[in-house]
């Protein structure tokens, strides 16, 4: 591969990395992120929305009917960040706590992939 620059003196991304990045703005996207992960872990699901969302409360109401459906040890709670952004933090490192934060990225996907196009990216460390 060969690094090439843009006129600033910055290096110019693939185009294949441009147009992913393109798609992720147009998306909603849900990321994983692990915020800790010794004891206690931490980790979050992001819900990143393309656009403003105008109403919030469909975001939180769908969380909240789904949320104790299953793995019900498992203490989460959701707020939004931004005008686009949500977080569902898990804080307590229970022994379901990925596999809880997986079946909210699932429903959460199916619920919205009929209106949008879903991104799913990122990793949790201690995840099998």
């Amino acid at each position: 591969m060969v690094l090439e620059f843009n006129e600033d003196g910055s290096i110019k991304m693939p185009e294949h990395m441009l147009k992913s990045k393109q798609k992720e703005k147009e998306s909603v996207v849900l990321r994983r992120v692990q915020v800790n992960r010794n004891n206690p872990a931490i980790a979050h699901l992001r819900i990143e929305f393309p656009e403003d969302i105008n109403n919030p409360k469909e975001v939180v109401t769908y969380y909240n009917k789904i949320k104790d459906k299953r793995f019900q040890s498992v203490e989460h709670t959701i707020r939004q960040v931004d005008k686009k952004t949500f977080v569902i933090e898990v804080r307590n490192g229970t022994k379901y706590m990925y596999s809880s934060l997986e079946y909210l990225i699932k429903c959460f996907e199916s619920k919205l992939k009929t209106k949008n196009n879903v991104i799913i990216t990122g990793v949790w460390d201690k995840y099998n």
